[in-house]
């Protein structure tokens, strides 16, 4: 074999080695993961419950892509709901300040900082992002739940109570019945406290608002007949829990007491066998009730 010929095969054999050993660097090397990957295992890994893997997961994915927008969004929103409501504030004021966000970025940038400033508790500076915000006829649940808080949260009763109405008004299904059947629980509650307050009239208007949204008869008829009982009308309170507990002798643990205390108003206890026999015959009458009236 002459010189030339070695000097070839030593070359092949070198670039044959070589390839080899890039081969084998390649394959040991793990690929960096996208973005992309790091976001999408952050939202999954927060639908399965580990919110401390998916609040790490979007840590990478913001340290991959400072620029980008959806990854902060969605790390201020995991750090606020993990109570870390602050530093959620402080990275949706970055992002808010960023220059060049889509109209739709900027809106949901905003919603994210008002939500987080409610849970801070700063009802003003929230409730002007948020009046700002309404000004665009949002359509979103999150806008009108976090509208409704933040009313609450600054003691305007009344304005929370319009929130949701506007709410049910204007979301289909199922959002819209949601806000209804949330409409209907907080006008009792607020009937409730009317009632404490000494505001009977409020109260009946109140009432009467949460049954037009759907209220369950039976704790409408038991914030009615409290009400009745504070303005003195003891009969009016014994006819309304009377009617309410014989629609619902489910509920008889709720409306029994307000039943015993208008009829010893009225001077007719004895008025409660009847109204028990009837309830009884129902057939979701629960043992507490025929325990009751064993015991009359």
């Amino acid at each position: 074999m002459n010189a030339g010929l070695q000097e070839i095969l030593v070359l092949i054999a070198a670039a044959v080695v070589v390839a080899a050993l890039l081969v084998l660097l390649l394959r040991s090397r793990k690929p960096a993961e996208p973005q992309d990957d790091a976001y999408i295992r952050g939202l999954e890994l927060w639908l399965a419950g580990d919110r401390t893997g998916a609040v790490d997961a979007m840590r990478q994915a913001v340290d991959r892509d400072p620029g980008g927008v959806d990854p902060y969004l969605q790390l201020g929103n995991f750090l606020r709901r993990t109570g870390d409501a602050r530093r959620a504030a402080a990275l949706h004021r970055s992002l808010a300040a960023r220059a060049g966000l889509s109209e739709g970025k900027r809106q949901a940038v905003a919603l994210s900082l008002a939500e987080d400033l409610i849970a801070l508790e700063s009802w003003e500076e929230a409730g002007r992002i948020l009046t700002e915000l309404q000004r665009r006829k949002p359509d979103d649940p999150r806008f009108w739940r976090a509208r409704y808080q933040q009313f609450q949260g600054a003691g305007d009763a009344a304005a929370a109570a319009d929130a949701l109405k506007l709410a049910a008004k204007r979301l289909p299904p199922p959002d819209g019945d949601a806000f209804h059947r949330d409409l209907a629980l907080f006008q009792l509650d607020r009937a409730l406290l009317a009632v404490r307050d000494g505001r009977g009239g409020d109260a009946r208007k109140l009432v009467k608002d949460a049954l037009a949204h759907g209220a369950d008869e039976a704790r409408a008829a038991y914030v009615r007949g409290l009400a009745q009982l504070a303005d003195s009308k003891a009969e009016d309170a014994a006819e309304t829990i009377t009617a309410g507990l014989l629609a619902s002798p489910d509920q008889s643990e709720l409306l029994l007491p307000v039943l015993q205390k208008a009829l010893l108003t009225t001077g007719h206890y004895e008025r409660s066998v009847p109204i028990l026999e009837s309830a009884c015959q129902a057939a979701e009458a629960p043992p507490s009730l025929w325990i009751a009236l064993a015991m009359l």
